[in-house]
């Protein structure tokens, strides 16, 4: 018996939010901007545009494959028809594998950054942490179960809230004070940093998180209401949007963080970069911030499964 077509309710803006949604702005830039800094220093602003050459191109061929043959299983119905049954089993369990380990990286951060903003005590708490991130999946499996259009609705209002607030703190950064010793020259940022080679390239590696998330929008190919081009295009648009904002922001925030104070950080450069600018509002608008980041990503990295 044929499984029952899902109900089409996306239009292009729609699959774009939930691309662009997917790679967690705030959150990527959170917890990936120290290390890409530690790694290659202001090389890291030029090595996250550098991947994202190759990146583009991919999400070309995504585009070029859902145009072709749209589906909701994407990447998984694509190898099973190249590659056979086999071949699409095991192209199955390493997505499902992945989109599992991903959903459990974010939770964590979830858990943290809600214990942060409503218990500060608990925020170092393991059990209380792993309880608040296990709220954070089922809240997320809950919110997909109600469907596809409140999920991209409520996508797109976070979606607003963590570009809004990342331009805020971009435009504060620029009129900021430069931190002591940084005399900003343009070709600075045109360099492979201060490790050379191997550091730039260890900065695109880790850059590959901060683009990915972008092909959700081909998981969600049955449920558009335009042609099958659209789930592919918005891939490449929530793509590209993303990427070159999360480029502005970078170039900004190195100006007015010290390089080894965001290294020193890694594990939360935004609030670092809260604290430089001030603290105060500025540290709890970027913790909401970078929680509603992490929310977002997890019922986009399960609408993937």
């Amino acid at each position: 018996m044929d499984a029952p077509p899902l109900r089409r309710a996306l239009r292009l803006s729609d699959l774009s939010v939930l691309a662009s949604a997917s790679m967690a702005p705030a959150y990527s830039l959170a917890s990936t901007f120290g290390l890409m800094i530690a790694a290659a220093g202001l090389g890291a602003p030029l090595a996250l545009l550098t991947l994202l050459l190759p990146a583009l191109l991919i999400a070309l061929a995504f585009h070029r494959l859902c145009e072709a043959q749209p589906n909701a299983g994407a990447t998984y119905a694509w190898t099973l028809h190249v590659f056979g049954p086999r071949g699409g089993a095991f192209g199955a369990w390493v997505l499902v594998l992945t989109y599992f380990f991903a959903a459990t990286a974010a939770a964590v951060p979830a858990g943290i950054y809600t214990l942060a903003l409503l218990s500060p005590r608990l925020a170092d708490d393991p059990v209380a942490v792993s309880l608040t991130g296990a709220a954070w999946v089922f809240a997320a499996g809950a919110l997909l179960i109600a469907g596809i259009r409140p999920t991209a609705r409520l996508s797109a209002v976070f979606l607003i809230w963590e570009i809004g607030a990342l331009l805020v703190f971009t435009a504060l950064a620029a009129l900021h004070a430069p931190a002591r010793g940084f005399y900003l020259q343009p070709q600075a940022f045109l360099t492979l940093g201060r490790h050379g080679g191997s550091g730039f390239l260890a900065a695109m590696v880790l850059a590959i998180w901060v683009t990915d998330g972008w092909e959700i929008s081909t998981s969600a190919s049955e449920e558009n209401v335009g042609t099958s081009r659209d789930p592919g295009l918005a891939g490449i648009i929530g793509l590209a949007a993303t990427a070159l904002l999360l480029i502005v922001c970078a170039i900004a925030f190195v100006r007015i963080a010290p390089l080894s104070g965001l290294s020193a950080h890694a594990a939360d450069s935004l609030a670092y970069v809260a604290q430089r600018l001030g603290g105060g509002w500025r540290s709890g608008v970027i913790v909401m911030t970078v929680l509603i980041s992490t929310g977002a990503t997890l019922w986009t990295t399960q609408l993937g499964i």
